[in-house]
């Protein structure tokens, strides 16, 4: 038996980035932090997962989550592989986001949707150009 699923509930460490690939199709790239459940040296910490979205739940995303906003994912790990910009290949982990749930946003919310930027794909970076399923 072959399972690749993932549930993942934190709290989004940065704005998240929606970017459109040639073909005009949009794609969204979030960071969550998980804490874990135990300290470090009385220290709190967190787990960071990259997750990307695709479509329709890309564009919803962007438009509606901000910086520190609670946000629960279920989805599938991926690997890949691609050429950073100076010549070496790097390969990541990342999570494919299918469903996303949309918590709490932070009480000090003083960002706008506004400041969510969109730029075009095909810059160069390890973004890939379309959803690969």
């Amino acid at each position: 038996m072959n399972v690749n699923s993932i549930v993942i509930v934190g709290r989004l460490a940065k704005e998240p980035e929606m970017r459109y690939s040639t073909a005009g199709k949009a794609s969204c790239k979030m960071t969550v932090a998980v804490d874990k459940p135990w300290h470090k040296d009385g220290e709190p910490s967190a787990d960071f997962f990259e997750v990307r979205t695709f479509g329709k739940q890309a564009e919803t995303s962007a438009q509606n989550l901000v910086k520190g906003q609670e946000v629960g994912i279920q989805g599938r790990m991926e690997s890949r592989t691609y050429e950073a910009q100076d010549g070496t290949r790097k390969k990541v982990w990342e999570l494919v986001g299918l469903h996303v749930d949309f918590g709490s946003k932070p009480r000090n919310q003083g960002q706008s949707q506004a400041q969510h930027q969109e730029s075009g794909g095909g810059d160069g970076d390890d973004w890939p150009e379309e959803d690969p399923y």
